[in-house]
């Protein structure tokens, strides 16, 4: 079958529609029941009428819920891979028996057949032995992921986080800071790759998942840089982490442009606020000269930033010292349009429509002081999914 161009405006008759990638496909019935597959045949979304489910990169399943997400529980999650499973074979069969006429698809027909072929062999038992795996291969699991950076490929020189005493994260509580040596390191990233198998090419970064792994020297952080390359490959996007200006070590524009030749340049930070009595509430630096020297320092480097702001961070009767100091201690980092400021609502500081309007307020004044894009950060929305 000749296959559209992805610029062609789909068929308005076709009742079946079917994207297929290098790494992933989507086939739509009707508009009643839709599947997205990875490049190894495992399903990755899949709704079926009013009820959606996605699958994470650990095999949980997991329905949106309030803000965030529900887990469903084994015996659940088992009906759910079945589901899968059967719609697989749906969409095999409809795709046979369909005039042309009816069907609508951009992309290779041979390689649609052959992943709805292999949907069908993933049954519950092989994603809960795809679960034994992942657990090997990240025993600490994953904690979080900055939003531009969701479909990475994390992979962790570190664990955990060595300050872990911010007041509002309690993402590395139960886990003490560790840096992998570089043998593990590498036999860590050998079994990512297995793990995620050919569908590890849809993922075009990578992200160092711990509280801040550029805590490390420049020699080793260029060790591991190289074992990413060797063993991972290049991505096109890059290499990002965390960082903690407060307490990382101290670096020249020199050194930061050394791990940007590496591979290494893209960076998230958080601020939280730019009022220093208030950041000292949260046990972090109340004195903002280091924080914006290192951000100045790593843009003088080559580094894009992307820099956290805590929304409600001190309630209403900080609200306004929270804002004329963020916006000015941000303007004084002289961000780029190809960083990020993130505005993060910390839940149960105010008000949800109070949390709202001082997301507002932010974004407002931030698109007057900086050229940095603003985006939302909702942490309770983070899953690592598939």
């Amino acid at each position: 079958m000749v296959a559209r161009s992805p610029s062609s405006p789909p068929s308005p008759r076709a009742e079946l529609a079917a994207r297929v990638g290098p790494q992933a496909c989507v086939l739509d019935h009707a508009d009643r029941l839709t599947l997205r597959l990875d490049a190894e045949g495992r399903w990755a979304a899949l709704r079926v009428g009013s009820e959606r489910y996605r699958r994470t990169v650990d095999a949980r399943v997991v329905q949106p819920h309030g803000h965030g997400w529900r887990a469903c529980d084994d015996d659940e999650a088992a009906r759910v891979h079945q589901r899968a499973m059967a719609a697989a074979e749906e969409f095999g069969r409809l795709w046979r028996d369909l005039p042309m006429e009816r069907r609508n698809l951009i992309g290779d027909e041979a390689t649609l057949l052959s992943r709805l072929a292999a949907a069908g062999t993933w049954t519950a038992a092989r994603f809960a032995e795809l679960r034994r795996r992942f657990s090997a291969v990240y025993p600490a699991g994953i904690s979080i992921v900055p939003p531009h950076r969701y479909r990475d490929l994390v992979v962790q020189p570190a664990i955990g986080c060595p300050h872990n005493r911010c007041t509002f994260c309690d993402l590395y509580a139960d886990r003490r800071f560790e840096v992998l040596a570089p043998d593990r390191f590498a036999a860590h990233l050998r079994g990512v790759v297995e793990l995620m198998g050919a569908a590890a090419v849809e993922r075009t970064g990578i992200f160092f998942d711990s509280g801040t792994a550029l805590t490390l020297p420049v020699d080793a952080l260029l060790e591991r840089l190289q074992l990413c390359e060797d063993i991972v490959g290049k991505r096109k996007r890059g290499v990002a982490a965390f960082y903690d200006p407060d307490r990382g070590r101290q670096r020249t524009a020199a050194d930061w442009r050394q791990l940007v030749q590496a591979g290494l340049a893209d960076a998230t930070l958080g601020l939280e606020t730019g009022h220093g009595p208030l950041r000292g509430q949260v046990d972090k630096s109340a004195d903002l000269s280091r924080f914006i020297d290192v951000a100045r320092t790593m843009k003088a480097g080559g580094f894009r930033l992307a820099i956290t702001v805590l929304v409600g961070l001190g309630g209403a009767e900080s609200a306004a010292v929270h804002q004329r100091d963020t916006v000015a201690r941000l303007a004084e980092v002289e961000l780029g349009r190809t960083d990020l400021v993130y505005l993060s609502r910390l839940q149960g500081a105010m008000a949800d429509d109070a949390l709202e309007a001082q997301a507002r307020s932010l974004r407002s004044a931030l698109g007057e002081a900086t050229s940095a894009r603003v985006g939302s950060y909702r942490i309770e929305r983070f899953d690592h999914f598939a």
